[in-house]
This record gives structure tokens, C-alpha cells and sequence, in this order.
């Protein structure tokens, strides 16, 4: 592009829009969720052309420039107090929580730090865009990045993530709730599956299922008891089908075939699950 204007910018994604979403017959439904920097630029123009997508402001690059305008005028424990308030804000459930935790970092540091505050308030208009209250209403599938890569600076990602993928394999091989899920689920899935899962066994789920918001469509505890309440398992067609796989090696294949555990259900559960594919 000329240059990086609202107006090139929505020339360029008229531009997609017509080659590859209006181009088919029937037109492909515009993506629900376009997660980007902080350019208003392109978050104006995409909200003109691309009008049914929900805008998501990439929290990593929030956090870097919070970092790189705010931690100069603080201690270093003073940092990672304000740093941890302004991240709970961010991770707020709901409205009401949002409107809380916000109101206790400007309690906290609106005299001793005004600077900071003025900051963030830079933010507050575009808090619909990267606050969970908000963009947790929408099917974002855990992309509240612009990268993968952002999220290796997450301190959940700094251990050894090979071990925790091995951890988390054996863990579900003892669950049998969740033996039909490997090789049919993505790790990343079986990892957050497996979560729900524990906390469905370590605590009394009382919260009505309906209430339970999904951003991921990966069973939550709540519906992982509904299940184990009426001794089901846990099916690769309860996730989305961004966390499915869609192969098995023949060998594997031959394995589960010949375990009477599964039996004839899950034979039939496996030729759908083919068919659907192939069709």
C-alpha cells in the first residue's frame, strides 16, 4: 500500500473481501473474529468492510506498550503490582467486574502515579475489543493475539512444554471419560479438556450449564458433568472443528477397533465421523 490510512486500508480489504468471500457461490460468510494491532487505521476500516466481524485488539501488544510507557515510573515491585491489577481488568467476566477492577487500580494509583492512569485511560474506549467481559460474548477460539508467537512470553508457556504435553497425554489415558479424544483432538484442546475435566472431579459444579460462556466450544466442567452424571464420554464432535483431527494411522486405527472397551457405539461414532469427512 501508499501508505497505512483508513482509506488504503479499506481499499486493501474490499479488495479481499470481493477475491475470496464474494467470489464463491454462495458468497463465504465474512470471519466472525479479526484479532489486530492497535492501528486505528485499520480497525476503522475493518469495521466499515468487513461489518459482521467482531475487532479484537491484540492484548500483547497491550502489554508492551504498557510496559514501555508505564514501567519507567514505577519500583520494580511496584510494577508487578500494577502490571497484575491492570492484567485482572483486562481478564475481567463481567461488565460489573470490569467497572471494580478498574475503579481500585485508579483508587490505588491515580495520585502516586497519575501518568500511568492517563495512560490506560487511552484505552479505556477500545476496552470492548480486548476486555473478557466483552470479547468473551463472541467465538474468538482463544486467538486474542495477533501471533502465536506473543503467547511464548506468557509465563504458562516459559516450562518445558514437551514435558507438559506427555504429562497431559497420560492423564487422559487414565481418564476414561476422555478416551475417545486421542488422536482425534489437538493437544492443545486435550490439555484444556483435561482442565475442565479436573475441575469437575476436584469440586461440586453448581453453576447451570446455561450460564456457561464458551468461547473455545471445548467442554467446560459444567457440561463434562452432564455428561459423567449420565455415564457418557466426552466425543470429538463436542469440540469445534478447529481442534479436530482428521486422521489415524491405520495401525492406530486397527487398535481401537480390536478393544472391546469401545465397542459397537464407538465403531459407528467413527465411521460418521469419516463419512462427514470424506462428504
Amino acid at each position: 500500500m501508499k501508505s497505512e490510512t483508513q482509506e488504503m486500508y479499506e481499499f486493501a480489504l474490499d479488495a479481499i473481501k470481493e477475491s475470496i468471500y464474494q467470489a464463491c457461490t454462495p458468497p463465504t460468510p465474512l470471519p466472525a473474529v479479526l484479532a489486530m494491532d492497535h492501528d486505528l487505521g485499520l480497525k476503522n476500516a475493518a469495521e466499515v468492510v468487513l461489518e459482521s466481524s467482531q475487532i479484537l485488539i491484540c492484548r500483547w501488544h497491550i502489554n508492551k506498550n504498557t510496559l514501555a510507557n508505564c514501567k519507567k515510573i514505577f519500583t520494580e515491585e511496584d510494577w508487578e503490582d500494577f502490571r497484575a491489577s491492570w492484567m485482572s481488568c483486562m481478564n475481567s467476566p463481567t461488565e460489573d467486574q470490569w467497572t471494580t477492577n478498574w475503579n481500585g487500580i485508579v483508587t490505588t494509583y491515580a495520585t502516586t502515579h497519575p501518568a500511568a492512569i492517563a495512560y490506560l485511560e487511552t484505552w479505556l474506549p477500545h476496552k470492548q475489543n480486548f476486555c473478557s467481559a466483552w470479547i468473551n460474548n463472541h467465538l474468538h477460539l482463544g486467538s486474542i493475539n495477533t501471533s502465536r508467537m506473543a503467547d511464548l512470553d506468557n509465563n504458562e508457556f516459559q516450562s518445558n512444554l514437551e514435558n507438559d504435553k506427555t504429562k497431559s497425554i497420560t492423564e487422559v489415558e487414565t481418564r476414561p471419560i476422555m478416551r475417545r479424544l486421542l488422536r482425534k483432538i489437538s493437544n492443545y484442546a486435550l490439555e484444556q479438556a483435561l482442565t475442565q475435566v479436573k475441575k469437575m472431579e476436584d469440586a461440586t459444579v453448581a453453576q447451570p450449564l446455561s450460564d456457561c460462556t464458551n468461547t473455545t466450544e471445548i467442554p467446560c466442567a459444567h457440561f463434562i458433568k452432564s455428561l459423567h452424571d449420565r455415564q457418557s464420554v466426552i466425543q470429538p464432535r463436542h469440540f469445534h472443528q478447529q481442534w479436530q483431527l482428521f486422521f489415524s494411522d491405520e495401525e492406530d486405527l486397527m487398535n481401537e477397533l480390536a478393544n472391546e472397551e469401545y465397542g459397537l457405539e464407538y465403531v459407528l461414532e467413527m465411521i460418521r465421523g469419516r463419512y462427514n469427512t470424506a462428504n
